[in-house]
């Protein structure tokens, strides 16, 4: 038999959601598949939008590309603790996501533990953000990109119902405890057998 695990996530360690949010955070490794320089692209479409990426220059090509392509509004941290990760994340209005390919971010579940939305070019793991959790993905549309990421700032009556039905999800699937539970159970089942 096959068995399935959702990725875990302590929710332990995520930091209280605050009223008090800006601008947007992207992390990442400094690879191609993130595609880095497709952030950069669309932050010069939203100029008015302060971005920080977070990311190791895993690729020191593409580290000194970005660096030489920077927009004003992005700023570039290569570093920084889990923790403060966390924090940067539950500060931001917005989480972004330029990767090209992915199975199921941490990154995702880490925004949903403190209610951030994400706004995803490409990705959309397991179809969840066309079921309306998550945020929104734009199909690899730059342009639509821009405006997805306005929508998710605004925090309508819409996007806040999102947010509350994902973190229940992240809760119920994706818990820790919920998953070690789960694990628990397969390890018993292939005892048995």
């Amino acid at each position: 038999p096959a068995y399935y695990l959702p990725n875990p996530i302590d929710l332990s360690a995520c930091p209280p959601y605050g009223q008090k949010r800006s601008g947007a955070v992207w992390i990442g490794k400094m690879d191609s598949n993130k595609n880095p320089l497709a952030l950069l692209r669309c932050a010069q479409k939203i100029p008015e939008l302060k971005i920080t990426m977070v990311s190791n220059p895993a690729d020191a090509g593409l580290g000194q590309e970005v660096l030489k392509s920077l927009p004003s509004n992005v700023k570039w941290i290569q570093s920084l603790s889990h923790s403060e990760t966390l924090a940067l994340m539950a500060s931001a209005e917005v989480h972004l996501s330029t990767s090209l390919q992915e199975g199921f971010p941490n990154t995702f579940l880490e925004a949903a533990a403190v209610k951030t939305p994400t706004v995803s070019l490409h990705v959309d793991p397991d179809n969840l953000m066309q079921q309306g959790l998550f945020g929104f993905c734009t199909g690899g549309n730059e342009n639509l990109f821009g405006e997805r990421v306005l929508q998710a700032m605004d925090r309508n009556a819409e996007v806040m119902q999102m947010l509350e039905t994902t973190w229940s999800y992240v809760q119920e699937n994706h818990a820790y405890e919920r998953v070690k539970e789960r694990w628990g159970g397969i390890v018993q089942s292939v005892m048995q057998t």
